[in-house]
């Protein structure tokens, strides 16, 4: 992956420096540095995304789309941890957005196909696509952290231990998150269906 380049410097001189360093040449706009770094971390972050995705071309554009966001953003980029940590973290919160927006389809799908078993009509009552967007939305409006202690929980299956460590965090927090998250979505989600059953 490559962009038009500005202040050509010497690639094996640019092996050789740390990533912070990197880091600085890619504010000023440094063509080299970010190829660099791409094929430093690419191929790990790669590997990192299929796992989570188990699709191939999933984890490609994954990974692209994080670098093409690193280049695009260079000049506001604020990186205060370990760079490989801030990928891997960054790679990780891609992937779980895709699952959530994924998961509210599926929810949606099994929903509708239990609907129509109920009352046996071949049209259902519910306008699809404005009742995706607004479950989409309810799950976008949780805090940061509790969006992401609830998706690992229930799109990836982790356990609390298994949670605290990946976020850092303590397994109490983890478990208050959780608990909050669930009563959130829950009266969001019967507000809404009573809101498209009577209207």
């Amino acid at each position: 992956m490559s962009i038009g380049g500005v202040n050509m410097l010497d690639r094996d001189e640019l092996q050789k420096l740390e990533d912070k360093n990197l880091l600085n040449l890619l504010r000023v706009g440094n063509v080299q540095a970010f190829n660099l770094l791409y094929d430093r971390y690419s191929p790990v972050l790669y590997v990192h995304a299929c796992r989570m995705l188990k699709d191939v071309d999933l984890a490609k554009d994954v990974v692209h789309d994080l670098f093409a966001m690193l280049w695009h953003k260079k000049e506001q980029l604020l990186i205060d941890s370990n760079l490989k940590s801030y990928l891997y973290r960054a790679v990780r919160n891609r992937v779980l957005d895709l699952f959530a927006k994924e998961k509210v389809r599926i929810d949606y799908q099994n929903y509708m196909m239990i609907s129509n078993e109920h009352d046996g009509a071949d049209e259902n009552h519910f306008h699809k696509q404005e009742l995706e967007e607004i479950i989409e939305s309810e799950l976008n409006k949780l805090p940061e952290q509790m969006r992401k202690v609830f998706l690992l929980s229930r799109l990836e299956d982790k356990s609390y231990k298994e949670i605290a460590a990946d976020l850092d965090i303590a397994e109490g927090t983890v478990k208050k998150q959780i608990y909050l998250a669930l009563k959130r979505l829950k009266k969001s989600i019967v507000y809404i269906l009573i809101f498209f059953i009577f209207s």
